[in-house]
């Protein structure tokens, strides 16, 4: 699969991703994988704050759901994004040297495409700690599941970035992606963290 032929994933049946990611082909990897599960865990929390507005209505509720509706073509134009650009890096890779331009462009292209959907799907993460409290209680549940699924698919993006961004031929960007990297998942953790505690807190409250 090359970047000249590559559609947009969000077009595809659930099997045809499955399947292409289970075979031989470079895209997608773990990179869009990562990008759709996250989106599939925003939509979750999407769906339990648009489900408890329905029930009754609740200004913060509908701030926040306006928020997390907007992440969502976000975090999905990451998946697409990651198989156009590692597409075209692999699509490179024979051609060219590690300190040669075209492949440093690459990979420019790719770690700050990693990095950012990093920040995002934290943001959305730390959205679900603020939207837990706000679902129906027995929505809830939902939300906690979708937290888990950003925060698997914050770390998966920061493991990506940990491996391409000491590519770059640029030891001052390395240092700077790394602190990044470190400092998103930090808070990545400081928000699933905090999420299980209100959630845990909510479920009590039930006893």
């Amino acid at each position: 699969m090359t970047t000249d032929n590559v559609s947009s994933v969000w077009a595809w049946p659930l099997a045809r991703f499955r399947d292409a990611l289970a075979g031989l082909e470079p895209v997608p990897s773990c990179g869009a994988t990562a990008a759709v599960c996250g989106n599939l865990g925003l939509a979750l929390i999407v769906m339990a704050l648009g489900k408890s507005q329905a029930r009754e209505a609740h200004p913060a509720r509908e701030t926040l759901l306006a928020e997390a509706r907007a992440l969502l073509p976000v975090l999905a134009a990451h998946a697409d994004g990651d198989m156009r650009d590692f597409g075209r890096f692999i699509e490179d890779l024979p051609h060219t040297e590690p300190e040669d331009a075209q492949r440093q462009r690459d990979l420019a292209v790719l770690v700050n495409r990693t990095h950012q959907a990093a920040q995002d799907a934290q943001r959305a993460l730390e959205l679900a700690v603020t939207a837990l409290p706000l679902a129906t209680p027995s929505l809830r549940c939902d939300v906690r599941a979708g937290g888990l699924m950003l925060h698997a698919s914050v770390h998966a993006l920061l493991l990506n970035l940990a491996e391409d961004a000491p590519l770059l031929q640029d030891p001052g960007r390395t240092d700077q992606y790394e602190a990044q990297r470190a400092a998103i998942g930090n808070r990545a953790d400081i928000a699933a963290r905090a999420l299980r505690e209100r959630f845990e807190r909510s479920e009590a409250k039930k006893l």
